[in-house]
């Protein structure tokens, strides 16, 4: 498939992924004080020291005090490396670690440093020549998002952002009630969301960031991804529109439309599928090239969206030789683990 100039331009870059909560603490500031501060006064937090083990549940409520400042402070460790580009995963107001259930687009949250500490990110990125992407999610937000607290209510406006079915309860996102899911058929919301100037996607490239990494991309449809598409295109060609995409991404890029690239899990799916003798050799090498072709660019084997591969002890082959395999569907044969689950 060609690729457009912007597709060209993103491919080239060396993009650096950062869970900004457990990065690094800026200012100086130990994790006993950050945590101090009365933006960790959340339902349920866990106030972690930095060295504590990750294992600790809820794992969206564990919290150690990574924000924005002890990002920058640390620009000239990703320079080194050759970093062109940083992705943060989203930095929006929630009440998790991972801010995908974010009750507000409108401001950063306080736990990062807020808005001034987005800026300083900012200025300090574009001095050394590096961009910033954010993540945000299109597909749902908090069930303490102003927009679904007003729903609930029975405010009729806000009661269609959302879908209420006659048996109750709402529509929310694979299994986890706390993200209820927008009604995208509605206008006003795909107006707030990134149709107007002032929508959560046009507002924060107006304010200086480079590009976007959509959560669950798929989810929102291809309509919806080709009007984004269109839209942020004709005001800032220069933008990056990165799709979280797991099955074939070819049309959710084709002809220009959509996104400029997808995480393509699915050339991954394929070769892991392979290496653990799920999928011949032919098969393989077809949905490698499809990919290829489809999304005109390389995949990647894993994120920390998906389960990841792990290298056991030696099997009956060759000495030293060790046999991969893909967790979510392992083979009798195998004696790995299944550990390595996203935490949410």
């Amino acid at each position: 498939m060609p690729l457009t100039p912007a597709t060209r331009t993103l491919a080239s870059q060396i993009v650096y992924q950062i869970f900004p909560e457990r990065f690094a603490i800026g200012g100086g500031l130990a994790g006993e004080a950050k945590l101090a501060d009365p933006a960790y006064d959340v339902p349920g937090a866990g106030r972690r020291a930095w060295t504590d083990s990750p294992v600790h549940k809820p794992y969206g409520q564990q919290f150690y005090g990574g924000d924005l400042d002890g990002i920058r402070e640390h620009l000239d460790d990703l320079a080194e490396l050759g970093v062109t580009a940083v992705y943060l995963t989203p930095i929006f107001t929630a009440p998790s670690n991972h801010k995908y259930d974010a009750t507000g687009f409108d401001a950063i949250d306080p736990m990062f440093g807020g808005e001034p500490a987005l800026e300083r990110l900012l200025e300090a990125l574009h001095a050394r020549g590096m961009k910033l992407i954010l993540d945000t999610v299109l597909n749902h937000v908090s069930d303490r998002h102003p927009w679904f607290l007003a729903a609930r209510d029975g405010d009729p406006r806000f009661r269609a952002f959302f879908t209420f079915p006659p048996t109750g309860g709402h529509d929310h996102w694979k299994g986890s009630a706390y993200m209820p899911e927008l009604n995208l058929a509605n206008e006003a919301v795909l107006d707030l969301l990134y149709r107007r100037p002032d929508s959560l996607v046009q507002r924060w490239l107006a304010r200086g960031i480079d590009g976007w990494r959509f959560d669950v991309a798929q989810d929102v449809g291809l309509k919806v991804a080709e009007d984004l598409g269109a839209i942020i295109r004709a005001r800032f060609p220069e933008a990056w529109l990165i799709g979280e995409v797991f099955g074939f991404g070819g049309s959710w890029v084709a002809s220009g439309r959509g996104y400029h690239g997808t995480m393509n899990y699915y050339f991954g799916t394929a070769l892991l599928a392979w290496l653990n003798g799920e999928l011949g050799a032919v098969q393989m090498n077809r949905a490698v090239m499809d990919a290829r072709e489809g999304c005109g660019l390389p995949g990647l084997l894993n994120s920390w969206a998906t389960t990841r591969p792990v290298w056991p002890r030696p099997w009956a082959g060759p000495p030293g030789s060790v046999w991969p395999c893909w967790p979510r569907r392992p083979s009798r044969a195998c004696r790995c683990s299944t550990t390595g689950r996203r935490s949410a």
